[in-house]
C-alpha cells in the first residue's frame, strides 16, 4: 500500500498546484488550476462529462478513478475510437482523454476523426498513455516544453548533417502563435501558422522583422481562399460591374459546450474573442472576394455572440457569430444540431458545404512549392478582428442583422 507506478499527465500552458501546496507568490499572474482534495471539489469540474476511451477495462477503472479523485464523475467509456465516436455524436461531451493504441480506430485516428468532424472539431482531447515508442514513428522526438524544442532545433541546425529541421507547423492557442513563429525563424526554419497569425496589427511588422534578420519565411493557412466554389465566386466578382456592391448575411452559431468557458478560448486576451475564434475563416474569406473593409459597425459583442456591419469595397455585409446553440434555428435544434451557417449574397444561398477535405493538403503542397500565403495576407483580417474587439457596441441601430432582434442586451 503507498507503493508502486505514480503516473503524470501534461497540459501545455496550465500550471497546476495542489492544495497542499498553495502557488509561491511569484505565481500571482500564473494560470492556476487548483487540484481538489476529495473534500473540496471544483464546482467547474463537477461541470465535466468525460468520455474515457481504452481497450483495457483495468485502465478504464484507473482512469475513471483518477477523473473522480479531482471531481469529473460525470463519466462515459469506449473501447475504441469506433465506440467513442458513436458516444460522441449521440451525447453532449466536454472533454476525451483516449488511450493511443486501441484496435478498429485508434487515438491518433480517433483525434483526426474529431477534428475533421462538422460540430465536434473544437473538443478537447488529451492522450492517455503509458507507451512512449511511438510505434509508427520510433525515431520521432516528444517535447511537452518549447523551451526543449528550441534548444532540440538549435541543436540540429548546429550539426550542419543535414538534419536541421525546415519547417516548423504551428497549431497552438492563438496567443502564442507570435512566440512560435519567432522560435521557428530563429532556429533557421521557415514557419507554417494556422489562422489567426497574430492577434494584434502591431504584431505583423514584428514578423516582417524577423522574417528580414533571419531569412526565413513564414507562411500562412488560409485554406478557404483555395475552395473551388470561393475561388469561382471571387472571379464572378472580379469580373462583374466594378460599380455593383453586395448586400451579405453572414450567420454563423456553432454550439460549443461548456468546456469552453474554461478554456483559454474565453479569454479575450488569449483568443482575440469570438470574432477571432469562430469569425477570422469568413471576415478572411468576405475581404479577399469583396475587397478591403471601408467601414465598421460593432452592434452587439459579448463572450458568446456578436453581430456587426461592414462595408466592404463591393459588399455590405451583416454578420452574426454565435457559440450560443440557442440561436440556432428551432427545426434544426429539434434534430440534435448546435450549428447553423449561412451566407446569402444578393438573397441568394452561397453554398461550400463541400469540398473541403484537401484543402489543408493544397495549402501544404503550395507552401512547399514556395508559393504559399504570407503576412501580407493575414494584414486584412487581423486590422478587422482587432478593430471588432475593440470596438464600443450601438445596439440595435442602422443595418443590423436581424438575429439581433433575439439577442437580450
Amino acid at each position: 500500500l503507498g507503493e508502486g507506478s505514480t503516473f503524470g499527465g501534461v497540459i501545455p500552458n496550465l500550471t497546476c498546484f495542489s492544495e497542499a501546496a498553495p502557488p509561491p507568490a511569484d505565481a500571482k499572474s500564473a494560470t492556476k488550476f487548483i487540484i481538489p482534495s476529495a473534500a473540496s471539489t471544483s464546482e467547474s469540474l463537477k461541470q465535466l462529462k468525460g468520455l474515457l476511451v481504452d481497450d483495457v477495462d483495468m485502465n478504464l477503472k484507473i482512469l475513471s478513478a483518477m477523473c473522480r479523485r479531482i471531481g469529473v464523475s460525470d463519466l462515459r467509456f469506449a473501447h475504441d475510437g469506433v465506440e467513442a465516436m458513436k458516444i460522441l455524436e449521440t451525447e453532449p461531451i466536454s472533454l476525451v482523454l483516449t488511450d493511443l493504441w486501441m484496435p478498429h480506430l485508434d487515438g491518433i485516428g480517433l483525434a483526426k476523426a474529431i477534428r475533421q468532424h462538422k460540430t465536434l472539431k473544437d473538443l478537447p482531447v488529451y492522450a492517455v498513455t503509458a507507451d512512449m515508442d511511438f510505434q509508427k514513428q520510433p525515431e520521432a522526438a516528444l517535447f511537452t516544453e518549447s523551451e526543449r524544442f528550441d534548444r532540440h532545433l538549435y541543436r540540429l541546425l548546429k550539426r550542419d548533417d543535414g538534419q536541421q529541421v525546415d519547417y516548423v507547423s504551428i497549431c497552438s492557442p492563438n496567443y502564442l502563435h507570435d512566440a512560435h513563429i519567432r522560435l521557428a525563424l530563429r532556429n533557421g526554419a521557415d514557419a507554417i501558422c494556422e489562422k489567426p497569425l497574430v492577434l494584434n496589427p502591431w504584431n505583423l511588422d514584428g514578423l516582417r522583422e524577423i522574417e528580414k534578420d533571419t531569412g526565413q519565411h513564414i507562411y500562412h493557412i488560409l485554406q478557404l481562399r483555395l475552395h473551388p466554389s470561393v475561388q469561382q465566386l471571387r472571379q464572378r466578382i472580379l469580373n462583374g460591374p466594378q460599380d455593383k456592391i453586395h448586400d451579405i448575411d453572414l450567420t454563423y452559431i456553432t454550439g460549443r459546450g461548456k468546456w469552453y468557458q474554461y478554456s483559454w478560448k474565453a479569454d479575450m486576451e488569449k483568443s482575440g474573442g469570438i470574432t477571432t475564434n469562430i469569425g477570422v475563416h469568413f471576415f478572411d474569406m468576405l475581404t479577399y472576394i469583396f475587397g478591403p473593409v471601408r467601414e465598421l459597425t460593432v452592434h452587439h459583442h459579448s463572450g458568446t455572440t456578436a453581430a456587426g456591419f461592414l462595408q466592404l469595397e463591393r459588399a455590405r455585409v451583416r454578420w452574426f457569430l454565435s457559440i450560443d446553440a440557442h440561436y440556432v434555428p428551432a427545426s434544426l435544434r429539434n434534430e440534435g444540431k448546435r450549428t447553423y451557417r449561412s451566407i446569402l449574397i444578393d438573397g441568394e444561398t452561397f453554398d461550400f458545404t463541400d469540398g473541403f477535405t484537401e484543402l489543408h493538403t493544397e495549402a501544404y503542397k503550395q507552401i512547399l512549392s514556395g508559393h504559399g500565403f504570407t503576412i501580407g495576407d493575414a494584414e486584412s483580417y487581423v486590422n478587422l478582428c482587432h478593430q471588432v474587439r475593440n470596438s464600443t457596441p450601438v445596439g440595435k441601430t442602422g443595418e443590423y442583422h436581424p438575429m439581433l432582434l433575439q439577442v437580450t442586451e
